[in-house]
């Protein structure tokens, strides 16, 4: 299926990231006998549907044991796990990018990543807005393969208890001072390694 053979987790970055994020650096150092698969998509000015087709595609071309994605990555997670049935890890979803989104549009970003600098266009941000309450509210989400990691203190997206309440059901991991970008990445090691297992 792929040509190493190897088994690989898929890393969704984040909304201005990239492929190289250092959360994808210390998958590569914590997961060694894993292919980390990260690549960097183009949240600024492409649509989701053409997001999901690189993904999709990524998932086509290596063996994909889980996925795991942070902020609006995690939201693409969440959708590409219940898109392929895969197991997953979403960190601190942005699971309404209508809402957070709107704040960066036709503002100069610098990739956190990169050091490159970025516009969210107007178009890409409706496409998200299509999105959201069109193909993310028409896919079931699957308890049995999504699981969560939250900061109690995400100074982005606020107050969980709307996700917490939505997702009821699920296995849901709170965490304090960690932030939106969860800046304690080990807390999630053994988080990762039961679901590979699993």
């Amino acid at each position: 299926k792929n040509q190493n053979n190897m088994q690989s987790i898929l890393y969704i970055h984040g909304f201005n990231s990239a492929g190289n994020a250092w959360k994808a650096m210390k998958l590569i150092e914590y997961f060694p006998d894993y292919q980390i698969v990260s690549p960097t998509l183009d949240y600024y000015t492409q649509s989701p549907d053409a997001l999901i087709a690189q993904l999709k595609h990524e998932i086509d071309t290596h063996d994909i044991r889980m996925i795991v994605g942070t902020s609006l990555g995690g939201m693409m997670t969440m959708y590409m796990s219940a898109l392929c049935g895969l197991k997953a890890l979403a960190i601190n979803p942005a699971s309404r990018p209508n809402e957070s989104l709107r704040q960066f549009v036709g503002v100069e970003l610098i990739n956190y990543a990169t050091e490159t600098k970025h516009y969210l266009s107007q178009e890409a941000f409706d496409a998200y807005q299509g999105f959201i309450t069109g193909p993310f509210n028409d896919v079931h989400f699957d308890s049995e393969k999504i699981t969560f990691a939250l900061a109690k203190d995400d100074e982005l997206l606020g107050s969980y208890d709307s996700l917490k309440e939505q997702f009821r059901g699920f296995t849901i991991h709170e965490f304090d001072k960690v932030t939106h970008r969860f800046v304690k990445f080990e807390y999630l090691v053994p988080i990762i390694r039961d679901i590979l297992e699993s």
